[in-house]
């Protein structure tokens, strides 16, 4: 139940944003706002998914084509996206998008991408190679009993991530803006996206 209504917070979150970014649709004057062949852009953001722990993010984006289809206002784009939720869960994956450029500083977006997941893990051994040094003697002769000494090591553990997301980006100038994407949210580990994100854009 609490994640049904956090997804329909998120959901109406991300309508309020939608319905303001398209009625200031035409906030900063001069060109028509639509990506170019060429053209690269980058971004910063954070979001939640299943933890209290924001997930950060690094994005970059190239236009390989743009002016697609009858109107012209779509393009497509291809880049990479690093993510990174503590010091335990890091994402290093592949994206494409097709954009479609609404007005001349809105745009909304579908993004799939997949790549490489890494969750980090400490976990308490004890070492067992040697018993009777462990305690002080043949381990079933006689000697003084030694406390075994814990090691603490690192387990890294790599797995598929796959997601996708609808996104929109809002400029506020021809080179600033904002972005808001959000995934479905499944709560399973190779899902790598939040359930929302929020970041700054800056198109280059």
């Amino acid at each position: 139940m609490l994640l049904v209504m956090k997804k329909l917070l998120y959901s109406l979150v991300f309508a309020v944003i939608l319905g303001v970014s398209v009625m200031c649709g035409r906030a900063y004057a001069g060109g028509d706002g639509k990506l170019s062949a060429g053209q690269h852009m980058v971004g910063a953001g954070f979001g939640l998914k299943i933890t209290i722990l924001p997930q950060g993010s690094l994005i970059y984006d190239y236009v390989v084509m743009s002016d697609l289809f009858k109107h012209k206002n779509a393009s497509w784009t291809i880049g990479g996206y690093f993510g990174m939720r503590g010091l335990t869960s890091y994402h290093f994956n592949v994206r494409t998008a097709l954009r479609f450029q609404l007005t001349r500083s809105f745009e909304m977006y579908v993004n799939l991408q997949s790549g490489l997941g890494l969750f980090l893990m400490k976990q308490t051994v004890y070492p067992t190679e040697n018993l009777s040094s462990a305690y002080g003697g043949s381990y079933y002769g006689g000697g003084t009993l030694k406390p075994v000494e814990p090691e603490t090591k690192t387990v890294v553990t790599p797995y598929f991530d796959i997601d996708y997301a609808i996104g929109m980006r809002y400029s506020f100038t021809p080179h600033w803006g904002m972005y808001c994407e959000m995934s479905p949210g499944f709560s399973l580990p190779y899902f790598c996206l939040p359930y929302l994100s929020l970041g700054v854009a800056y198109r280059i």
